[in-house]
């Protein structure tokens, strides 16, 4: 089964945003000079990567709908709960380059998932840093899905992580 239009559909603008004129590196991992005439947003995307957040959106999303189309399965619930562990990652770790290598924050203000959600929401990038941090939370309990309960919980954090980070890509996106 392919992914709901639904989901291509909201996320093409994203891929679109970051992948633009990215060809001409064929190797998105090695840093090259700015060429001359680039937007800055454009080289400031490619240096965050975002690549792999707009990739994990779209499994996230694909998969909610998937598991929200047979409410009973288990395997898919635990799949979207795989992809929500994964999304939280790629987010703090986007947030964490951006701040460290765009926006020049000492490696000293961020020692704590906490201070970069904090210097994130200070800097406008996020809303709310709690909600972060309930995100944070959430994703170290995943180990501990076999419990219905606990599952159920990370599986509900699951669609608002979504537009919270698709948000995080349009902020990052604009603030270029």
């Amino acid at each position: 089964m392919g992914y709901p239009q639904s989901c291509l559909a909201a996320l093409r603008g994203l891929i679109a945003g970051a992948a633009r004129d990215l060809d001409a590196n064929p190797h998105p991992r090695q840093h090259p000079p700015r060429p001359a005439g680039w937007p800055r947003g454009i080289a400031v995307l490619a240096e965050l990567h975002t690549d792999a957040l707009v990739a994990a959106l779209v499994q996230l999303e694909a998969g909610r709908a998937e598991a929200e189309a047979a409410p009973h399965s288990t395997l898919l619930r635990d799949g979207v709960i795989q992809r929500f562990e994964y999304t939280v990652d790629l987010c703090w770790k986007l947030l964490q380059r951006y701040l460290r290598h765009i926006a020049q924050v000492p490696e000293t203000d961020l020692r704590t998932k906490k201070d970069l959600f904090r210097e994130a929401a200070r800097r406008e990038l996020i809303a709310d840093p709690q909600t972060w941090f309930d995100y944070y939370d959430t994703r170290n309990q995943t180990s501990h899905t076999y419990d219905a309960d606990i599952a159920s919980d990370i599986y509900a954090h699951a669609q608002p992580l979504a537009a919270d980070a698709r948000r995080l890509l349009e902020v990052l996106r604009d603030a270029a």
